[in-house]
């Protein structure tokens, strides 16, 4: 089975969709599947070092490289859209994760052209929350490709009932496979070793704190402010929170001067 992966980015920085891809795109080799991988590259802003690629002996990686910068110049580059079509020829089937990107649309059309069946993993980027997010980018995205999108998968990922039942709930009734996103603990060693936050409750005896892990992306969806507000009101005695995980949008910065604040 020759399998097309497809997504927006690879940056490490991106958090679990980026580990989420390649870990698969590794296993699937090993039971034995031809795998390749297709992603943009910004090389003016990213360099290889900061992307999570497979080894290039295992899975065939394509970076397909940005002609332009910004959103409405992407309309005119069809370097992705070319390059996708090349491989869907010799394709079985193509997974698509990520939503509301051009990249994933083109992928979705030129699978469409050449009736090879699409897996869309959203990756929560459906659920409630997510949506309100940019509301009216995504309001015009849906009207204009994304809801038509969707509805040609053949089947949809989700990772948990809740996401399922939100899908249902926009109205998608194809096939969903509830399937938990894998964890590989190897990579956490060295993508989360030099990126902690911490903050403590009356650590009184150090070799009593008790330790809360929060483990990922310093970015305000992820309601670091919430859990710091929450974490003054019940000032729980001797206890250490540690958020371990890349910075996004120098969110760090708001975090610690509300950690300061609520102290």
């Amino acid at each position: 089975m020759k399998i097309i992966q497809s997504i927006a980015s690879l940056k490490k920085e991106n958090g679990g969709t980026t580990f989420f891809v390649t870990d698969l795109s590794l296993a699937l080799t090993e039971l034995g599947e031809e795998v390749s991988l297709i992603t943009k590259f910004n090389q003016k802003y990213t360099s290889k070092k900061n992307l999570y690629l497979p080894p290039e002996s295992i899975v065939n990686s394509i970076l397909v490289k940005k002609k332009y910068q910004g959103l409405f110049l992407d309309f005119f580059d069809n370097s992705y859209r070319n390059a996708v079509r090349q491989e869907l020829k010799k394709a079985t089937v193509i997974h698509i994760t990520g939503l509301w990107n051009l990249t994933s649309h083109q992928a979705i059309v030129e699978s469409r052209k050449l009736e090879i069946p699409i897996i869309i993993s959203p990756q929560g980027m459906l659920e409630p929350w997510a949506i309100k997010q940019r509301f009216w980018k995504k309001k015009l995205a849906w009207l204009l490709y994304q809801n038509w999108d969707l509805k040609s998968a053949k089947v949809i990922h989700a990772t948990a009932e809740q996401e399922a039942e939100n899908l249902r709930r926009l109205g998608l009734r194809q096939p969903i496979a509830i399937i938990p996103n894998c964890i590989n603990f190897e990579n956490l060693k060295t993508a989360t070793s030099k990126n902690y936050l911490n903050f403590s409750t009356n650590p009184k005896n150090v070799n009593k704190i008790r330790k809360l892990l929060f483990l990922s992306r310093i970015h305000p969806k992820k309601g670091l402010i919430e859990l710091v507000r929450a974490w003054s009101k019940i000032h729980p005695k001797n206890w250490k929170v540690v958020v371990a995980g890349p910075n996004e949008g120098d969110h760090r910065a708001e975090v610690e001067l509300f950690i300061k604040k609520k102290n």
